[in-house]
């Protein structure tokens, strides 16, 4: 792999490591939000915030790959 292309994969990589690491390092439950009526727990929210950006990266380079 060229040197100039593992910025291509950053963000997928990042997204990964997120996901790995609110796994490891926090459990569901544990800490949450009030923002207005609603109670947001931030385990799910950080999950669900790393596999959008693993998603998007993901299809970035699926489609980057595929017009090549």
């Amino acid at each position: 792999m060229d040197v100039d292309r593992l910025s291509e994969w950053q963000h997928f990589v990042v997204g990964i490591g997120l996901v790995v690491l609110t796994f490891r390092l926090t459990e569901p439950g544990a800490d949450s939000v009030t923002v207005g009526p609603v109670d947001v727990d931030i385990f799910y929210f950080t999950v669900l915030s790393s596999l959008t950006l693993v998603a998007l990266s993901g299809h970035g380079l699926w489609t980057m790959y595929t017009d090549r």
